[in-house]
């Protein structure tokens, strides 16, 4: 039998060809699981705002049983339910959702507006709703339904192609009485959530807005690029991967 073994040199070639395999093999998967981790984050944040819109366009019409809604000043007034106190939504209808795009996270908020508004034959009927129903984002996290904040996945960040704005933000408004539905675009140096979004300039910047062909917000992981580009005539943003406007 033969009890010799490997020599010194052998064991030192193979740990040389192995470790140049291994470089080698590191090098060459890198690329491809940065690009199988970016079309994994770009998908889920598609995916995760048509489950959002998705369950609200459900839901839109129902009661909500931890808050209460008032319409005494002509207006939706939303507070938390307090003690024994049925709560309410009788004078309210969440009837809209709206994400918030931030570099490294999208938050969802509902939209709130009064129940019994005037909306028939009206000729911009967007417009309608705004001034009738007095819609509002609740934003609130100790009233249901709560805003919901989700990171990008892998790292991913989010820049909007408006330099000018550090926010954009996208939704949709339900007429409270048909299955109308319509989406907008928000952009500006700020999307202001502490008050009504949509009233006196901020009214008008979305009656605006949500006229435009078309708005880009770039997602980018390492030397990897994506658009999600939002229009006003459809619910959900198309992903372009490689999209000229987003390699900066």
């Amino acid at each position: 039998m033969n009890h010799q073994g490997y020599t010194l040199l052998e064991v030192t070639l193979f740990l040389a060809i192995s470790s140049l395999l291994t470089i080698v093999a590191f090098i060459g998967l890198g690329p491809r699981l940065r690009n199988i981790r970016f079309t994994a984050a770009t998908r889920d944040l598609q995916s995760g705002l048509s489950r959002q819109f998705t369950d609200a366009a459900v839901g839109e019409t129902g009661r909500v049983a931890n808050f209460q809604c008032s319409s005494s000043t002509g207006a939706p007034v939303v507070s938390s339910k307090t003690g024994d106190t049925t709560a309410t939504s009788g004078d309210c209808i969440i009837n809209g959702r709206l994400a918030v795009f931030d570099t490294k996270q999208v938050t969802y908020y509902s939209i709130i507006s009064l129940r019994n508004c005037e909306t028939s034959g009206a000729s911009n009927l967007f417009a309608t709703i705004v001034d009738s129903c007095q819609p509002l984002v609740q934003t609130d996290s100790t009233l249901s339904p709560a805003p919901q904040t989700a990171m990008y996945d892998s790292g991913m960040t989010i820049k909007n192609t408006d330099t000018s704005a550090n926010r954009f933000a996208f939704g949709y408004i339900q007429d409270p009485n048909s299955t109308a539905r319509y989406s907008f675009v928000y952009t500006g140096p700020s999307v202001e959530l502490s008050s009504r979004l949509f009233v006196s300039t901020a009214k008008g910047a979305i009656n605006t807005l949500r006229d435009s062909a078309e708005h880009t917000i770039c997602a980018k992981l390492s030397t990897r690029n994506a658009a999600f580009v939002f229009t006003t005539d459809q619910e959900l943003p198309d992903l372009r991967y490689n999209q000229v406007g987003c390699t900066s």
